[in-house]
């Protein structure tokens, strides 16, 4: 079911609203099926859980999804404090627990303020990640 919105020569991007409980490959496959396009990949991986925009490439655009990767983003989140899980997200174990101070506006904010900019994430054991082509 290919349109005239996309170009076998150029191909396409698109920014899909990846829902919560979808995997990114799960966005992949969709648009695969609904447009019969087999060359459809993404740029930039979102959590099962994470809901946001999802940047799929199609045809010879996955050729700039690793540009595509770099460009800034904006993340929105909500959090649990106190709490550390065997998966580093909400759907691990809790495997240790402290008090959490009580907390201010300014004291959060200072807080927030690590978070900008370009952050090297630590992967954790239960990530998709890959390495030489293996899983972690």
């Amino acid at each position: 079911m290919r349109s005239s919105f996309y170009s076998p020569t150029e191909g396409k991007i698109l920014a899909v609203h990846k829902p919560a409980d979808w995997t990114s490959f799960d966005v992949v496959n969709k648009i695969r099926r609904l447009t019969g396009i087999k060359k459809v990949g993404h740029a930039g991986t979102l959590d099962p859980f994470a809901t946001g925009v999802l940047l799929i490439c199609l045809g010879p655009a996955t050729k700039k999804s690793a540009s595509l990767m770099n460009l800034d983003k904006e993340y929105r989140a909500e959090i649990v404090l106190g709490q550390e899980r065997d998966t580093m997200d909400v759907t691990g174990k809790v495997i240790a627990e402290a008090a959490v101070p009580e907390l201010d506006i300014a004291g959060v904010d200072a807080a927030l303020q690590s978070f900008i900019g370009r952050i090297e994430q630590e992967i954790p054991a239960y990530s998709a990640a890959k390495h030489q082509g293996k899983r972690l």
